[in-house]
């Protein structure tokens, strides 16, 4: 269960799941049905594993993960690489799932957008567990909306150790 502790929203491995499930009834009602997934960062990784193996009996449909790396400019805003190093070139790209464990400015998201449409991709659609309000790109598909990033916590964040950055506004995202 989801459990909300003075601000802390704490999704548990049953809301994943539950999130897979939800998004991919969405899916099957709205007759779109991927040619290939593709997961932003670790969550959208996870996300983009279960919706993959589950949203068909008899059908499968690959995925790949991207990630990005952070860092921060001489002024303090947060800039994102978008990492390259996949190669999308034997993938069928006439439908794809852009996926992300949670959104919050979109401007991350956004980017991996242009960067598939460049890379071929005929139709995309984006799909998060999370969706914080008015992101600069809104998902078509998403499991629960929270009116702040704050607290947001998954069950792969297993410690203190986890880097989250998404909670950073005002990025500049470079590519």
């Amino acid at each position: 269960m989801r459990k909300i502790f003075s601000s802390v929203t704490i999704f548990d491995w049953h809301d994943v799941n539950q999130g897979a499930l939800s998004i991919n009834k969405k899916l099957l009602e709205d007759g779109y049905i991927p040619t290939h997934i593709v997961g932003i960062g670790r969550g959208g990784s996870i996300l983009s594993a279960l919706i993959s193996g589950n949203l068909l009996k008899d059908k499968h449909i690959p995925f790949s993960a991207f990630d990005r790396k952070y860092s921060k400019d001489e002024t303090g805003m947060r800039k994102a690489e978008l990492l390259h190093g996949i190669d999308l070139g034997h993938c069928d790209l006439t439908r794809v799932l852009l996926v992300a464990g949670d959104v919050v400015t979109g401007i991350t998201a956004q980017r991996f957008k242009e960067l598939l449409i460049s890379k071929g991709v005929k139709e995309i659609r984006f799909a998060v567990l999370a969706k914080c309000p008015t992101p600069a790109m809104e998902p078509d598909y998403f499991y629960k909306e929270f009116l702040s990033e704050k607290g947001l916590h998954f069950p792969w964040m297993i410690c203190s150790n986890y880097t989250r950055y998404s909670t950073d506004r005002g990025e500049q995202v470079k590519n």
